[in-house]
């Protein structure tokens, strides 16, 4: 399915957005949006931040049966996305900036 970038992003954001905010457990939701995509291709990824793996496993059915939210969400990414294209997989957030002042003497 190819839509036009400026249409998926904003079915992204009003309304595949609102339904992954509905995930049970989730903490945090945060979607990435391209800057300058070339024509033709576009990456877009979103961040879902639960207390532990465990949280994020019932949310997303690995642990659990699906939730209606995991469900609806499914259904919409189905509606937009393009399934051959897309990716994901759970991730670890490290943090690699200094809290502070950056000593510029290293």
């Amino acid at each position: 399915m190819h839509r036009p970038v400026a249409e998926c992003l904003h079915h992204w954001r009003t309304v595949h957005g609102p339904l992954a905010s509905d995930l049970p457990g989730l903490r945090r939701y945060v979607q990435y949006h391209p800057v300058a995509p070339r024509p033709g291709t576009w990456c877009v990824f979103s961040a879902h931040d639960f207390d532990d793996r465990a949280a994020l496993e019932a949310a997303f059915g690995v642990s659990a049966p699906p939730t209606p939210a995991l469900a609806a969400a499914n259904a919409d990414e189905a509606a937009f996305l393009d399934p051959d294209a897309e990716t994901g997989g759970i991730v670890a957030q490290r943090r690699l900036q200094r809290l502070g002042p950056v000593d510029p003497t290293g």
